[in-house]
């Protein structure tokens, strides 16, 4: 009995560690597939649509073709059952090229100089802003108190969770909210004063990521 249930065990735990083995610990040596990324999943999978699946007329060598091959207004591709797809560029997740990943947000790619189980990219956000203001409106004197709208450009700072796919705004609550994961590094990073916190946001975004890493495949 013992011998059947060791062997039923190993039928079902072994194709669990073998998916397990098959995954690489990123590093900095690690080489990503060039192409795009439908979904953070085949990010994770370093499974993107690789050049060769790409239908285009473009010059595929050029070390630009994938930045102007998101800038086109479709893309069409092969997939993996040979039917052709189509997807808008603003419906990936992002691609990759020259060993560089790029998320797309906020209305643009961005590139994440930053990999690890928490990943850290910067973007430009487009903020809308009302204040009061003299204008033309409606009553007797033509003139009055109205609002006017004003349009900025804000470069922000983010985290993505690999582990959710969550997207965050790279600050000192959603850093503690995440190192929840690691009791014993929260609290040092809480140990410290309100100043230290601040300046250390990202020392500790890389401590996680020593202590947890990241795999791929």
């Amino acid at each position: 009995m013992k011998n059947i249930i060791c062997s039923l065990l190993f039928v079902f735990i072994s194709p669990i560690l073998y998916a397990q083995d098959t995954r690489t610990e990123y590093s900095k040596d690690f080489v990503f597939n060039e192409g795009l990324y439908l979904d953070f999943k085949s990010f994770l999978q370093n499974s993107p649509i690789p050049k060769s699946n790409i239908i285009t007329d473009m010059n595929r060598d050029d070390l630009d073709f994938m930045t102007q091959l998101v800038d086109q207004k479709i893309i069409k591709y092969v997939d993996g059952g040979g039917k052709e797809q189509a997807v808008l560029p603003s419906e990936l997740w992002g691609y990759s090229k020259n060993n560089g990943v790029f998320i797309y947000y906020s209305k643009s790619f961005n590139r994440i100089p930053v990999i690890g189980n928490l990943c850290h990219f910067t973007a430009t956000i487009t903020r809308y802003v009302s204040s009061p203001g003299y204008g033309y409106g409606y009553g007797y004197g033509g003139m009055g108190m109205g609002t006017q709208t004003m349009v900025t450009q804000e470069l922000h700072q983010f985290m993505l969770d690999t582990q959710s796919g969550t997207i965050y705004d790279f600050n000192q609550d959603n850093l503690e909210y995440i190192m929840q994961a690691d009791p014993a590094l929260l609290d040092e990073f809480k140990a410290l004063k309100k100043k230290q916190k601040r300046e250390s946001l990202f020392l500790y975004l890389r401590k996680y990521n020593e202590r947890h890493p990241l795999y791929i495949g």
